[in-house]
């Protein structure tokens, strides 16, 4: 449930895990499902977009999904994902944002450890570009889709 391709190398191993896993991995994706969206329509409506993601972390995180860094990737998505929280300026979102990621950590790893995954990383430039627009339903949208997708593989 949580691979978008099970035709890959190492890919039993990595499902395996995800059984293993799959309710706490459940709840995570649920809680992020609603966290998010809220964090990001916040930030576009109290933050500046420079808070977010500033060029350099940009750069080093299309150029690990480009080599299928998985541990670069999910680096990069987490510092992304969570300077979206934090520029929120919702101290509560914030707490629960660390609680999450805390969990989610090996989720986000072993995910892009596959191929379609890890393209499908490229989601945070639509966020971005909302985010630089200002507008929070876009922002709000388009947060609420990428996790909805997530939860649905």
């Amino acid at each position: 449930a949580f691979v978008a391709s099970d035709k890959e190398a190492g890919t039993e191993q990595t499902v395996q895990w995800f059984r293993a896993n799959e309710m706490e991995l459940l709840d995570c994706v649920q809680v992020r499902n609603a966290l998010e969206p809220l964090a990001a329509r916040l930030m576009a409506e109290r933050s500046s977009p420079r808070i977010c993601w500033n060029c350099n972390t940009s750069i080093k995180f299309v150029e690990a999904v480009e080599k299928q860094d998985a541990a670069t990737i999910a680096k990069y998505d987490e510092k992304f994902h969570t300077s979206i929280v934090k520029a929120s300026r919702n101290q509560l979102l914030i707490k629960i944002n660390h609680q999450t990621c805390e969990r989610i950590k090996n989720f986000r790893q072993r995910t892009f450890q596959h191929n379609q995954n890890a393209l499908n990383a490229y989601a945070p430039r639509k966020i971005l570009a909302a985010l630089q627009a200002g507008d929070a339903d876009a922002a709000e949208l388009i947060c609420t889709a990428i996790w909805s997708w997530w939860h649905r593989i």
